[in-house]
């Protein structure tokens, strides 16, 4: 069972979910508590991979599936940042993950400015593009380092998944 604690939602209806593709589809649907508490329990046994707790907003964050029993506690203000991983280890190497692309995101974001701005051929330029790829280097360790002390966890897969995938720019906010 997969058990969450969401502070911020209460007595409304949430979905577990998963990408395929450029899309994410449903897979089930539980009920939130009074206390934001909320479990699926689910028929299926779920293939190992990455599912999405879906909030009736829609917003969502992701998780690990590879162990039968997990629980998770968040708040709606910050799903990612304020997540704290009660029971999952390949979760609490997600999270470590997660948290460390954030960082790194406000890291590269002022060099990537410059790399927009900047003629090619200035050192500004040339700086700013060498200061990426350090980043980019860092969180590729990062995930070196786990693929090697975590060999035998999906995680550790997904991570080799990964493998040579730039950091994407952070979402532009699409308000329409």
């Amino acid at each position: 069972s997969f058990k969450f604690k969401v502070i911020g939602l209460k007595d409304v209806d949430v979905f577990l979910g998963f990408h395929y593709g450029e899309k994410k589809f449903i897979k089930d649907t539980a009920h939130v508590n009074a206390n934001g508490e909320v479990e699926f329990t689910g028929k299926d046994t779920l293939q190992g991979g990455i599912y999405l707790f879906i909030t009736p907003r829609k917003n969502y964050f992701e998780f690990v599936v590879n162990e039968n029993k997990i629980q998770m506690e968040t708040d709606t203000l910050d799903l990612v940042g304020k997540m704290v991983v009660k029971k999952s280890a390949e979760n609490i190497i997600w999270y470590d993950y997660m948290k460390t692309i954030i960082t790194k995101q406000k890291e590269i974001e002022p060099f990537r400015e410059i790399t927009k701005t900047a003629d090619k051929e200035s050192k500004e330029y040339k700086s700013a593009e060498a200061s990426i790829i350090k980043i980019n280097d860092e969180i590729n360790k990062f995930r070196d380092d786990k693929i090697k002390q975590n060999p035998d966890m999906l995680i550790a897969k997904i991570f080799k998944s990964m493998k040579d995938i730039d950091l994407p720019d952070p979402p532009k906010n699409t308000n329409g």
